[in-house]
């Protein structure tokens, strides 16, 4: 009896481990996607000098699939390391003005200036009224940058950045006002070609939150929504995170690296965080505003942010344009990238499938990440034929 039941026990396991390994099957839909998901990306990184990498696929339930990598014999980087954002930044930025919306306590198609306590106005349209919706949607006929001498709306290595700077340059009666900071496209024009990426413009929206708040920007996203969302890794500031966890910001060349930094025209693309903390921020924007109970926008109100405005030629990739998200080419995808000295970043989400993807770099310049870029391609392929 003792050794049929010891027989009876050995067949049992036998079925139980056969069965969990069918269910584990290397040959599964779900393998085949991402067998081979980290060479490939480590082969186009090492071919194009890309130096470290963290990229996920996430759902809004969590993560799906997570690479860190790196090439030219650097180490991979900690999978909660610190990357600077760059224009990623702008969708939390678009977020904290939603959140004021969806308050009653602004009004995206009033003229700013009866929130902001100084008058702005398109120095070449001055009768026309410049909105939230136009800052939103880089539609106000702003220029890119302030005038300065350093790339990328000068970069700030010592001492804290505000916006105090806003109504010396932007107000009609600033000492620094100039027909040179504005495009001569009439506010709201709405024209493919009139719509133009403008980082003092989502300063300006920082701005507007400030004068409706009664908070620094910074503060406000603290308290509003990295909280709220378990970001604590993250900041607008240098002041704001740990930064000797800041991967190091690459140059031209490995030889030679960047200071970390922060930007006159912060919140713009000032944004330092880890990788979770960016996933938390998307999986809150696929679950339609929530995560894990805590609620950073209502549902309709993350559908009127996404919701598509114009087609704009002008903005890289061809996007298409909702309230500061983008739909590249047109297509499924919405979210954004960043360029920056240091970074080449992505984040985008596809709302049918329920799939994101995040794909975080530390220099400047690498394509292959971006919309129709090799990595893109590899990851984006990657999750949907999940």
């Amino acid at each position: 009896m003792l050794k049929q039941a010891c027989v009876r026990r050995l067949i049992w396991v036998l079925i139980l481990t056969l069965t969990f390994s069918c269910s584990n099957d290397s040959s599964s839909p779900e393998a085949d996607a991402f067998a081979n998901l980290a060479a490939d990306i480590k082969a186009v990184m090492e071919r194009q000098g890309v130096p470290q990498l963290s990229a996920i696929i996430t759902d809004k339930d969590g993560l799906i699939w997570q690479s860190h990598q790196a090439s030219n014999g650097l180490t991979p980087p900690r999978s909660d390391a610190l990357f600077a954002m760059g224009s990623i930044s702008k969708l939390v930025t678009a977020v904290a003005l939603m959140q004021l919306v969806e308050a009653g306590q602004v009004d995206l198609q009033a003229d700013i200036n009866q929130y902001l306590g100084f008058n702005v106005r398109n120095r070449h349209f001055p009768d026309s009224p410049i909105t939230a919706f136009h800052l939103l949607t880089h539609n106000s006929g702003m220029a890119s940058n302030p005038p300065g001498d350093v790339a990328e709306g000068q970069l700030v290595f010592e001492g804290t950045v505000d916006l105090d700077w806003i109504p010396h340059f932007l107000a009609t009666e600033g000492q620094q006002s100039s027909d040179s900071l504005w495009r001569s496209v009439n506010p709201g024009d709405g024209q493919a070609t009139s719509i133009q990426s403008s980082n003092m413009g989502v300063a300006l929206v920082g701005a507007l939150v400030e004068a409706v708040s009664g908070q620094d920007f910074g503060v406000y996203a603290k308290q509003e929504i990295f909280e709220p969302l378990g970001m604590q890794d993250s900041g607008f500031r240098l002041s704001d995170i740990v930064v000797n966890r800041l991967l190091a910001l690459y140059g031209d060349s490995l030889n030679e690296t960047v200071a970390p930094y922060d930007v006159y025209v912060y919140p713009a693309f000032s944004l330092k965080c880890s990788m979770p903390d960016l996933q938390r921020f998307l999986m809150a924007i696929m679950n339609g505003g929530s995560l894990n109970g805590n609620r950073i926008l209502r549902t309709e109100t993350v559908a009127q942010m996404l919701e598509n405005q114009f087609v704009a030629t002008n903005l890289p990739f061809s996007s298409s344009i909702s309230l500061m998200w983008r739909q590249p080419f047109n297509q499924a995808w919405i979210g954004h990238t960043g360029g920056v000295p240091g970074a080449s970043t992505v984040m985008d989400f596809h709302p049918q499938r329920g799939f994101g993807v995040i794909i975080l770099t530390n220099q400047a310049g690498h394509s292959s990440i971006y919309p129709g870029g090799e990595i893109y391609n590899l990851i984006h392929t990657a999750a949907l034929a999940n």
